[in-house]
């Protein structure tokens, strides 16, 4: 399941690939006008519609320049997480020239 978040010069695609996977991501990022190398993603979280959160792992992403990507992992215990959620949402602050990206995943059928 893949979501797109434009703005701020930076293109974010996030792919999760549902519950079995834990709360682990794919990202890529794109632009044409920032360096994306000192983008340091730690204060980014995820949560779902309790209202818990868990906490990024560092990114595991090569430097490049214009374009990154790489997994982002948080740290729990993701399955007691995603038990019974209805949506979880990734929150990526500090990208581009925007200060908060969110992106939703609905769970199950859930709206």
């Amino acid at each position: 399941m893949t979501q797109t978040s434009e703005g701020g010069q930076v293109t974010v695609v996030a792919t999760w690939a549902g519950p079995s996977a834990g709360a682990t991501f794919e990202l890529k990022l794109d632009t044409h006008s920032v360096d994306l190398d000192a983008l340091d993603l730690s204060t980014a979280t995820v949560r779902n519609d309790r209202g818990d959160t868990l906490t990024a792992r560092p990114w595991l992403a090569p430097k490049g320049g214009h374009h990154r990507e790489g997994s982002l992992s948080f740290d729990g215990d993701s399955a007691a997480f995603l038990a019974g959620a209805k949506w979880i949402e990734l929150v990526l602050p500090g990208i581009g020239d925007t200060p908060e990206r969110v992106l939703r995943w609905t769970i199950g059928g859930q709206p």
